[in-house]
């Protein structure tokens, strides 16, 4: 499994059980459209599996950490280039609905939801997760959500280059404060 070690530390014992799990359920069950990519399959998903459900932990939004799970595993499975590719979430999405549909797993609109805007400018993704929920307060969760997994999928964004990632631009203080944390996860997970 490629979180096995990495688990074992301290600092993923909140997480580790749940990592774990679907580290190893999207092993075992998920197929990549971009099968050789060295940027968005199984690795990256696991390092944004982590950070998600690390931040959930810090931020006390551990409610939202299954859609989560769910949404970072499946988020890039649905790529056709390894560029923006404005449209993947969608199509990660619609692949996901039909998993659930068709191998018995729980589907969560939720996670349906941040796979989908992911990849969308921010506006865009809030005003949509706003209309789906009926109102900005109906969608504090949802947004919240969506704040976690557009970070934690950032984060990750050193995997391309030390300057790839901009602290400044993460949505949260906590993201802020797990720049380091996340160069960490890459290098445990590439050695």
């Amino acid at each position: 499994m490629l979180l096995e070690q990495v688990l074992l530390k301290a600092e993923h014992a909140a997480i580790a059980e749940k990592a774990a799990f679907w580290c190893a359920y999207m092993e075992d069950h998920l197929e990549f459209s971009l099968k050789d990519s060295r940027l968005h399959t199984a690795p990256h998903c696991a390092r944004v599996l982590v950070l998600a459900l690390t931040l959930a932990q810090r931020m006390r939004y551990e409610d939202v950490e299954d859609a989560l799970a769910q949404a970072a595993i499946f988020h890039d499975t649905r790529r056709r280039n390894e560029g923006s590719d404005q449209g993947h979430g969608a199509r990660a999405a619609y692949y996901y609905l039909a998993f659930c549909r068709d191998q018995g797993l729980a589907y969560s609109q939720r996670a349906a939801s941040l796979m989908t805007w992911h990849d969308q400018d921010d506006a865009d993704g809030v005003e949509a997760l706003i209309r789906q929920a009926g109102s900005r307060a109906a969608a504090r969760g949802w947004l919240e959500a969506y704040r976690i997994f557009k970070d934690a999928d950032a984060l990750d964004r050193v995997r391309i280059s030390a300057d790839n990632l901009k602290p400044g631009m993460l949505r949260t203080e906590a993201a802020r404060d797990m720049v380091n944390f996340a160069r960490q996860l890459f290098r445990d997970l590439s050695a």
